[in-house]
């Protein structure tokens, strides 16, 4: 069974993913997901979602305390960024449970990516993400319990949570 699984993996991570998990980079088909967005929740420029989630691991046997997450259980923090209609756009699996989503974000190739596009200019585009994430220009975070001083922010953080249920 474990020969069978491995070489299903090796298919899957070689032949589907590269095809069926890609992130919008052409202007038309972010117009097409921001479009989506915006129909959805009124929320303009969003080209995706990104949030950590948690998948359960047998403990290694090297490193163990890595792995360790701060929910009591060993895993991999692994970062997701979905589109208005949740197909999976990106995937990071590559950090241990004990990981922050902040980590994980900053030494991604999306952000790379995405830096790079805000320094070629791009302004109306953005991800959103919950307060695990460093707000950026291009990766809008609610804001924190306690900065909320006027209506205006509580409306924003209302309709930014409403956006990332919709798809998560």
């Amino acid at each position: 069974m474990s020969k069978v699984l491995q070489l299903v993996l090796d298919i899957l991570e070689k032949e589907i993913c590269p095809v069926e998990i890609v992130f919008p980079t052409d202007e038309r088909e972010k117009h097409i997901i921001k479009q989506g967005f915006y129909e959805q929740t009124g929320f303009p420029g969003v080209i995706g979602c990104v949030d950590g989630t948690h998948v359960s691991i047998i403990a290694p046997t090297h490193d163990k305390h890595l792995f360790y997450n701060r929910k009591g259980f060993y895993s991999l923090n692994v970062m997701l960024v979905c589109d208005h209609n949740l197909l999976i756009r990106y995937v990071d699996a590559n950090h241990p449970g004990s990981s922050h989503d902040s980590f994980v974000w900053n030494g991604s190739v999306l952000n790379q990516l995405l830096q790079q596009e805000y320094t070629n200019g791009e302004r109306n585009s953005w991800l959103l993400g919950d307060a695990g994430y460093p707000l950026t220009p291009f990766l809008i975070t609610p804001f924190r319990t306690g900065e909320q001083t006027d209506e205006r922010q509580t409306r924003f953080n209302g309709i930014h949570f409403k956006t990332r249920i919709t798809v998560e």
